[in-house]
């Protein structure tokens, strides 16, 4: 029996036992973090050493890249964090550390949050670390805590112009025709008392008239 020892970056983090009738040893790590990136080999010994004694490297080397699923980025409101109904306000994304992207995207997505609701999605360019949102005519509903997080797993293609979903759906407004109907007869209804006055207003001032010459 030996011992099977999986190093990253020259320092052991596991072992397992081999028997002598067996080729091959299969490590496992079950939820990968970000902290598991780097380059990782295999050394082995007939002897048992405890991890920390281990610190070499193998003569395979294989590189591990783990990458992010969402990333909390710094925010920031571009002018006064008080606006009023009808104002243009702007938000900037940004990311201060170094970004691992899958395939070394140039562009990935970014997401603006409202109280822990995604809000907008919007293109971020890791070259520049940088993406803007804009509310384009903010109204009271707009007032909340907002926050940013970046997505550097998913790529987003220079050919993509739209953030879209897999299809569309058309919707048409119409106006409810009970309340269009109440309004047509709640018209008439009033053209009709007017009407009505206007009839009442005439036969008063005839017999004030009337009564008058009478009098005279």
């Amino acid at each position: 029996m030996v011992f099977i020892y999986l190093l990253i970056n020259e320092w052991g983090i596991q072992y397992l036992p081999q028997k002598k009738d067996r080729s091959d040893t299969t490590f496992i790590i079950s939820r990968a973090g970000l902290h598991h990136s780097g380059n990782y080999s295999c050394v082995y010994s007939p002897n048992h050493y405890t991890l920390s004694e281990v610190a070499k490297k193998g003569d395979d080397i294989i590189q591990i890249l783990v990458i992010a699923n969402f990333l909390p980025a710094d925010i920031s409101i571009v002018g006064s964090s008080t606006v009023h109904e009808g104002d243009y306000v702007e938000f900037q994304c940004t990311v201060s550390q170094h970004l691992h992207t899958l395939g070394g995207c140039k562009f990935i997505y970014a997401y603006l949050r409202k109280n822990d609701t995604i809000l907008l999605v919007q293109v971020f360019n890791v070259s520049q670390m940088l993406t803007t949102f804009i509310i384009d005519g903010a109204v009271l509903r707009d007032s909340g805590h907002y926050s940013c997080i970046v997505l550097p797993s998913k790529c987003f293609y220079e050919h993509e112009h739209t953030v879209h979903g897999t299809n569309k759906v058309f919707l048409q407004v119409k106006v409810n025709l009970i309340s269009s109907r109440l309004l047509r007869y709640g018209v008439i209804t009033l053209m009709v008392l007017l009407v009505v006055c206007l009839w009442w207003i005439i036969q008063q001032t005839g017999k004030c008239a009337h009564a008058g010459g009478t009098a005279g």
